[in-house]
């Protein structure tokens, strides 16, 4: 299992463990960033690059495999109903794609010599929309998904669970090919 950590043979997690993604996807906004406030441009792509591969693994794992459970369960939550989540899946992809591209304008500042401060600031408050959005979606999801489902999976299930998220997630990953910054490729976004 590689949901953002490893469980010991035999373990069944529970989804806390899958849970950890939102840290680490919130760790990588946070390098990103601080690659920003340095004008550190090589950081900052990196960590975004880095963040729209996470969110990807993560989004494809929760929508193939736990939001087909969600939906199942039959008792809708009020305001967490599958079709937010996806909505807002999809918007943190294009709020993603605004923030390759605001980092595209400053790398061109910066070979033209005009980057400043001033600007990367700019871009860290567009991030603004990006990060308050995925903090209410990941809350959303701890406050009802994650618990809803956790409660309704009986050892066995939550162990078919793990499995198919399991491979869901090395399914996605081999699709979208090694991390950004692993094996010394790099992102061409």
């Amino acid at each position: 299992m590689n949901h953002q950590g490893k469980a010991s043979a035999g373990e069944n997690p529970g989804l806390e463990l899958f849970q950890g993604g939102h840290l680490r996807i919130e760790s990588l906004f946070c390098q990103y960033q601080c690659g920003l406030m340095s004008l550190d441009l090589v950081e900052a792509g990196a960590a975004l690059a880095s963040m729209k591969y996470e969110l990807a693994v993560h989004t494809a794992v929760e929508e193939q495999v736990l939001l087909p459970i969600f939906e199942g369960l039959g008792e809708p939550i009020e305001g967490a109903a599958p079709s937010f989540f996806i909505a807002e899946h999809e918007k943190l992809d294009r709020l993603l794609g605004g923030l390759f591209e605001g980092l595209g304008s400053l790398v061109e500042l910066q070979a033209s010599g005009g980057l400043s401060r001033a600007g990367a600031l700019l871009l860290i408050e567009k991030g603004f929309t990006f990060k308050h959005l995925f903090e209410h979606h990941s809350s959303r999801e701890d406050r009802a998904l994650y618990p809803a489902i956790g409660a309704s999976l009986s050892s066995e299930a939550r162990a078919r669970t793990w499995k198919r998220m399991d491979q869901v997630e090395k399914a996605t990953r081999s699709k979208l090919g090694h991390p950004p910054g692993e094996s010394g490729e790099s992102d061409s976004r």
